[in-house]
């Protein structure tokens, strides 16, 4: 299958690149160019005041004929920056993204997807079902639980501040992820280790239900044995049927913010 996409970049974010990734069901899909042989996640493409039109080729990593799937993309802004590049001037990965998605129709049963190997550095999650707090749910009216959402993302403890950990030497990264809201949209949170998408032990995605009145909790860890001393980790909240709901509701494909991990001291106190 093939799919054509309009991809326009002006200004330092352009020259410096964007990355595209995509998700069919929640599911990361490698994709290749035209001309090009290997399957990846992320593309990167630099524009100098420019539009242009890739067609993205793929094989569905899941999904049988009649399904129809919802097919998320997500746009990253400087997918190659890290700290040791002095201040990137700009905002970097998940930070500015933008996301849209469609419902992709499959005719016909895919062949075996060709798919790069799978990093399984995730350890088997904790999931457990808590109470919502009166801040998470903040204003928020009758009708609002059945379409509006709520989550947030923690990495080594922190969800907020500064989002460079130094001289970081942990033998696993501590993730947690919050989810509440609409019990009408089912979701898979993926998360990345420089821009390549990280699976369960089985090799398998996270994906997360929530309870009416409950906040959905996710705890695990990430293997940080492959860590090459300058490497920078975020999630991605990916909706699988948003498109498909009635009523139709907010949730929407959200890069939640990255976290850089160093050996040593961070070079732009």
């Amino acid at each position: 299958m093939s799919i054509k996409f309009s991809l326009d970049g002006y200004g330092r974010a352009g020259r410096n690149g964007v990355g595209i990734l995509l998700f069919l069901d929640g599911r990361p899909q490698p994709y290749r160019l035209e001309g090009d042989t290997d399957y990846q996640y992320m593309h990167r493409f630099t524009l100098n005041n420019e539009i242009i039109y890739p067609v993205f080729y793929f094989t569905p990593i899941t999904g049988q004929a009649g399904d129809t799937l919802e097919m998320t993309t997500l746009t990253v802004l400087y997918p190659e920056y890290l700290p040791s590049k002095g201040n990137p001037g700009m905002m970097t990965y998940t930070r500015g993204s933008l996301g849209v998605s469609f419902p992709l129709q499959i005719d016909a049963t895919p062949a075996e997807a060709k798919i790069p190997e799978k990093l399984t550095l995730l350890s088997e999650p904790e999931i457990t079902y808590e109470p919502c707090a009166p801040q998470d749910v903040l204003g928020w009216e009758n009708d609002d639980f059945q379409i509006k959402y709520g989550h947030e993302s923690e990495v080594n403890g922190m969800t907020n501040g500064l989002n460079v950990f130094e001289n970081f030497h942990k033998e696993a990264l501590d993730l947690k992820y919050s989810l509440w809201g609409t019990t009408l949209v089912h979701y898979t949170v993926v998360y990345f280790l420089n821009n390549e998408p990280l699976y369960l032990p089985d090799g398998s995605c996270l994906d997360l239900e929530v309870q009416e009145g409950m906040k959905t909790v996710a705890r695990l860890t990430m293997d940080t044995s492959t860590l090459t001393g300058e490497d920078v980790v975020y999630a991605v909240l990916v909706p699988r049927n948003a498109r498909f709901t009635t009523p139709k509701t907010d949730a929407f494909v959200v890069g939640e913010r990255q976290w850089f991990l160093l050996a040593g001291e961070n070079p732009n106190k």
